[in-house]
C-alpha cells in the first residue's frame, strides 16, 4: 500500500511490513503535512521530514519500541490500523482514532 523508507533502522521496516499486511476493515484517510525538523520522540528518536499520508487506523502503543533510534526521512505512505492507546510522544501528544488531534507541546530534551 506504499513504501516506508527507513534510514538506519530495519526493525521498524519489519514492524511496518507486518502492519501493512494486517486486516484493515475500514479505511480512514488522514492526510497531513508532517513538517518536523526537530527531534521527534516515539519511544525513542524518529526524525520525520516531508509529507505523511496515513490510511486507516493502527495500533502503535508498544510496537514503537522497535523504532528506537531509527531515522525516517522523505514521504511516508503507510496503511495501518492506528489507535494510540498510550501516550506516544510525537512532538507532543497525538491521539488518532479516525481524526487527528495534535497537541504540539515540543519537549526539547538536551537541546
Amino acid at each position: 500500500m506504499g513504501d516506508v523508507e527507513v534510514l538506519g533502522g530495519a526493525e521498524m521496516a519489519r514492524e511496518v511490513e507486518v502492519a501493512r499486511e494486517s486486516e484493515v476493515a475500514e479505511v480512514i484517510e488522514v492526510v497531513w503535512n508532517v513538517e518536523m525538523a526537530e527531534e521527534v520522540e516515539v519511544a525513542g528518536k524518529i526524525e520525520v521530514v516531508g509529507e505523511g499520508e496515513m490510511l486507516g487506523a493502527a495500533e502503535i502503543s508498544r510496537d514503537v519500541e522497535v523504532a528506537r533510534g531509527s531515522e525516517m526521512a522523505e514521504m511516508m505512505e503507510v496503511a495501518w490500523k492506528v489507535e494510540m492507546a498510550e501516550e506516544v510522544e510525537v512532538a507532543g501528544k497525538i491521539e488518532m482514532a479516525g481524526e487527528v488531534v495534535m497537541t504540539r507541546r515540543l519537549r526539547r530534551r538536551g537541546k
